[in-house]
This record gives structure tokens, C-alpha cells and sequence, in this order.
């Protein structure tokens, strides 16, 4: 899981990352993802990244981003009136 702040003026981001977590295939887990938010006052974007791996040899090898997936969780624009 991540959080960003986009700056579509300026393009740029900063991005918080969740800690990263590994299963194995057909494995039943519960998870509990957290992560700092980052400062800016942009677009904050919450979303989760999904990366496949396959075992060679006894390393994994990152599989083509085709296979990946990312789901945007929350979308919002930061509003500094609301801010404390």
C-alpha cells in the first residue's frame, strides 16, 4: 500500500510505501498495511500495488509489469481550510 502526493502543476510526488509483503501461492494470510502520509498540498492518492515474482532457482525474478496490478483506493484534493 502507498500514499502520494501529486503536484499535477509541477508533476512531481512524494510517496509513502507500506511495508513490503510476501506470500506464497495459495497461501492464507491476514494482513494489516499502514503508511505514513505525505506532506504536500496536492492531489493525495491512496493505492495498492500488487507485484508478481516467480522462484528461479532460488530467487525471484519480478514478472512484466502486464502482470502487476495497482487499485486506487482513495482520491482527494488536499483543502487547506480544512486542515488543523
Amino acid at each position: 500500500m502507498a500514499a502520494s502526493d501529486w503536484d499535477p502543476i509541477n508533476e512531481t510526488f512524494n510517496t509513502c510505501y507500506s511495508e513490503e509483503i510476501k506470500l506464497k501461492k495459495n497461501q492464507i494470510e491476514t494482513i494489516t498495511l499502514s503508511t505514513e502520509i505525505p506532506e504536500g498540498s496536492g492531489w493525495k492518492i491512496i493505492f495498492f500495488y500488487i507485484g508478481f515474482t516467480q522462484e528461479l532457482r532460488k530467487k525471484h525474478k519480478h514478472l512484466n509489469r502486464k502482470h502487476n496490478t495497482v487499485t486506487i483506493i482513495a482520491c482527494h484534493k488536499h483543502n487547506p481550510k480544512c486542515s488543523s
